[in-house]
């Protein structure tokens, strides 16, 4: 089994722009190259993870992935030149999303649980008034005085 080669991403690159709308920027230069490119952003800092590929007709050889690492570093310095040449306000502030993803989901949990207990507290007070309700109607008539016969 192959290693694969990793080239590490630069944390100023919105990744989502490096790859492109489905994979425009970088499946050409997989295509072109023979190689299975792909992106490991759970690694810090991100890194690309370029293989052979096996379906590829290309005959195996490293200078396939050097071609491959050529184009992807003048894909990074392209990208990064794009970046830096943004209006301030368009630059988007590239950080760790997974803290705030994670945070968000806690929030949301936190409110169903809430709605829920709301609910479960509802239908208690609800099935309690009801039967409570008619003990006390139930108390009523016993204590109610006799009537007469």
């Amino acid at each position: 089994m192959q290693t694969p080669t990793k080239i590490n991403i630069p944390k100023h690159i919105d990744i989502g722009r490096l790859i492109g709308r489905d994979g425009r920027n970088l499946k050409p230069i997989a295509k072109k190259t023979g190689t299975y490119i792909s992106v490991n952003t759970i690694a810090i800092p991100a890194k690309f993870e370029i293989k052979l590929d096996n379906k590829s007709t290309l005959p195996p050889s490293k200078e396939r992935i050097k071609e491959a690492i050529d184009k992807l570093e003048a894909l990074l310095k392209i990208k990064g030149n794009e970046m830096q040449s943004l209006p301030e306000k368009k630059k988007k502030k590239v950080s760790n999303n997974y803290n705030k993803h994670k945070q968000s989901k806690e929030i949301e949990i936190e409110r169903k649980e809430r709605k829920t207990s709301e609910r479960e507290m509802k239908y208690m007070i609800k099935s309690h008034t009801k039967s409570h309700g008619q003990c006390n109607k139930q108390k009523a008539k016993r204590d109610a005085p006799l009537a007469e016969y």
